[in-house]
């Protein structure tokens, strides 16, 4: 389903739908409201300060794993700016987590209670140094302001890989302690696949 607003095109991919509907299966309804509603405020986190340097938004585009965003390429940010796009999601994140922590405190809701907990999980998740995630993009930046391009991707591909073997150990133990957790494996297996195809590519 393709959506255009103000020159913005909004797709919900198939993969996207199909996500939701296994997470309704296997999950409670309100866990995949939080789970929505977090990662939807971690993207607009990305989009606040694209709106703030000025770039255009082409297409918006749902996906099984998360979102993605498509600029026209007409301005050249600094490596600085692109880094606080990428951070973005993440600052986003720590806030509603923040917010939801100080009303449960308050009101011991136990909807924000989830809220913050999930918003956390969602930062540090991205916080990890892995090419496709945004502290990965952030460290990307960052080598790119003192090495040559091909350089920074042999750096970011051996970063990548140590950490997503670290990952896969740690599914491993999780698995072994309090059994199978299908998310997890299935986010393993994607980062996997695609730091290897950029590797290969």
């Amino acid at each position: 389903m393709t959506l255009i607003v103000n020159d913005t095109r909004y797709k919900i991919d198939f993969t996207f739908a199909l996500t939701v509907t296994l997470m309704l299966l296997l999950c409670s309804e309100e866990t995949v409201i939080i789970s929505l509603l977090s990662s939807a405020l971690h993207e607009i986190g990305h989009l606040i300060f694209m709106f703030i340097f000025n770039q255009k938004v082409i297409s918006v585009t749902f996906g099984s794993f998360g979102v993605r965003i498509e600029r026209q390429l007409t301005q050249s940010l600094s490596y600085k700016k692109e880094a606080v796009i990428a951070l973005g999601g993440i600052g986003v994140n720590f806030v509603i987590a923040s917010l939801s922590a100080i009303h449960y405190l308050l009101y011991g809701s136990d909807f924000t209670f989830k809220l913050s907990a999930v918003n956390v999980i969602i930062a540090l998740f991205n916080m990890i140094p892995i090419d496709t995630l945004d502290m990965g993009r952030v460290l990307r930046y960052t080598l790119l302001c003192y090495k040559d391009e091909d350089k920074c991707q042999q750096i970011m591909n051996i970063i990548s890989l140590i950490f997503i073997n670290l990952l896969a150990v740690g599914c491993i133990i999780y698995s072994l302690l309090f059994g199978l957790n299908p998310s997890l494996v299935t986010v393993t297996v994607y980062l996997y696949v695609i730091t290897l195809f950029k590797k290969w590519s």
